[in-house]
C-alpha cells in the first residue's frame, strides 16, 4: 500500500493512522523531522480505507465562500490580552468551552518542549495552549480522544492548522458534531521538529531553559520576538535577528506540502478563523496600541452563534475580508530557490553551519548583534526596527 509518491502529498495530520482498522500505520520522523505515515505491510490488510479518508486526497472545496462575520476583536482583559500572542480570542472561548463541561485541545509544550496537541479541561491546560506556536504538532492519537469527548456528548473546541481541522472533520465523518467548535489559524506553514530541536539545543548550552514564548510583547506586538527565560538570563530577540525566525520567514524550514498548501484561501473547513489582523493601523487605528489585535473569521452559523456567547468580553469591529486580507489567505507560501540546497547542507555539514551560511551567523552576526547592542545604549533601535519591519 502507497499512500503517497512525493512529500509534498501528505500534511502529516495523521487520520490514516486514526482509521486504520488493524493499527498498520504508524507517524515516523523523516531527516527533516516531520511525521510521516509508515504502513507495516506485514499487519496491513489492504482494505484502502486510509488513501479514502486522506483529507488531501479528498478535498472538497467550493467555489463561493460565505462568511458569517469578519471582525477585528481585542480581549478587554488586558492580562489575557498581553499574555496571547494577538488580541486574545481564544482564551475566552476556550474559556467558554471548559464552563459549559466541555474540553479544549490545543498545542502545548511537553517537558522538553516538543509541541504535542493535547486535551485541556483546566484553565492551567488554556494558559499551556495560549500563544502561537511555530512547530508542527504531533496530533498522535488526538482525533480519537475528540471523538470519544463527542460520543460522551460534550462540547468540544479543537484548534489546529487548516490541515489538522480538515483531517478532524474526515476522520468524524458520520458522527454528530453538533457539539464540536473548530477554530483554525491563519497559516503561514509548519515549522521543522528537527530544526526546532537543534535551535533549542544550542539555547540549552548557554543556560537551562525555563519558559518559552514565540510572541512576546515587550518590544511591541508588530515587532514579533523570540522570547526564551533560561535560569541567569533571558533572551529576548526580534525575528529578523533570530535564527529559527530567519528559517521560518524565509520558507527553509518549512513543510514540503506548505508550498502547495490548498488551505491558503478563504475557504475555510473550521468554523472559526484566527489570527493577527496586520494592517489595523490603516483600517481602525483608534484601537491600534501595538499590543495585538486578532482577526476572525466567522465561517459558519455555529461560529457565529458561539461568537455571540462570548462577545462582551471583547472590544469588537465588524468589517470586510478586503480590510484584512493577507498572503496566507489568498495563496500558499513561495517555495525557496535554496530549499533543496539548504536541506543538504544541514543533513551534510549541520545546524551551526546553515546557520552561518544561510541566516548571518558566525561573524556577520557578531557585528550585527553588536550595533543592535550599541543602537539600544543610543536609544534609537526600537525607531530603526519600525523601519526594519517596513
Amino acid at each position: 500500500m502507497e499512500l503517497f509518491k512525493k512529500k509534498k502529498e501528505c500534511c502529516g495530520c495523521s487520520i490514516c493512522m486514526s482509521v486504520c482498522p488493524v493499527q498498520a500505520i504508524t507517524m515516523q520522523a523523516d531527516e527533516q523531522g516531520f511525521l510521516y505515515p509508515h504502513i507495516d505491510d506485514k499487519k496491513c490488510i489492504h482494505c484502502g480505507k486510509c488513501e479514502r479518508e486522506c483529507s488531501l486526497k479528498n478535498l472538497n472545496n467550493v467555489d463561493d465562500v460565505a462568511l458569517n462575520g469578519v471582525l477585528a476583536v481585542i480581549n478587554k482583559d488586558e492580562k489575557i490580552r498581553m499574555s496571547s500572542s494577538s488580541g486574545g480570542f481564544f482564551y475566552t472561548i476556550a474559556e467558554y468551552v471548559l464552563q459549559n463541561g466541555g474540553t479544549v485541545y490545543g498545542a502545548m509544550f511537553d517537558e522538553n518542549y516538543r509541541v504535542l496537541h493535547k486535551r485541556g479541561t483546566r484553565i492551567e491546560d488554556i494558559c499551556r495552549m495560549q500563544g502561537s506556536k511555530y512547530v508542527q504538532s504531533n496530533t498522535n492519537g488526538i482525533f480519537e480522544l475528540v471523538k470519544k469527548d463527542i460520543l460522551d456528548d460534550k462540547i468540544v473546541l479543537f484548534t489546529g492548522c487548516p490541515c489538522q481541522i480538515d483531517g478532524l472533520n474526515h476522520y468524524l465523518k458520520g458522527y454528530n458534531q453538533e457539539k464540536l467548535i473548530t477554530c483554525d489559524l491563519i497559516c503561514h506553514g509548519v515549522n521543522s521538529p528537527r530544526l526546532w530541536e537543534d535551535y533549542l539545543s544550542c539555547m540549552k548550552k548557554k543556560d537551562n531553559i525555563l519558559d518559552i514564548h514565540f510572541r512576546e510583547k515587550t518590544q511591541g506586538w508588530k515587532n514579533i520576538s523570540m522570547h526564551i527565560k533560561m535560569e541567569k538570563k533571558t533572551y529576548v530577540e526580534i525575528s529578523a535577528y533570530d535564527y529559527f525566525y530567519q528559517a521560518f520567514f524565509s520558507g527553509h524550514s518549512l513543510r514540503p506540502v506548505c508550498f502547495s498548501c490548498p488551505y491558503a484561501s478563504l475557504d475555510r473547513k473550521s468554523d472559526i478563523t484566527m489570527g493577527d489582523f496586520w494592517g489595523i493601523e490603516n483600517v481602525f487605528p483608534e484601537i491600534d496600541d501595538d499590543k495585538g489585535v486578532s482577526l476572525i473569521l466567522l465561517n459558519s452559523y455555529k461560529g457565529r452563534m458561539i461568537f455571540e456567547q462570548i462577545k462582551q468580553k471583547f472590544v469588537v469591529r465588524p468589517t470586510t475580508v478586503e480590510t484584512c486580507m493577507q498572503p496566507s489567505l489568498k495563496s500558499p507560501v513561495q517555495k525557496p530557490i535554496s530549499y533543496d540546497a539548504f536541506w543538504a547542507d544541514y543533513m551534510d555539514r549541520g545546524y551551526g553551519y546553515i546557520c552561518k551560511k544561510y541566516f548571518h551567523g558566525g561573524i556577520i552576526g557578531k557585528v550585527r548583534r553588536f550595533i543592535k547592542t550599541m543602537m539600544i545604549r543610543a536609544k534609537i533601535w526600537n525607531k530603526f526596527s519600525v523601519l526594519l519591519r517596513g
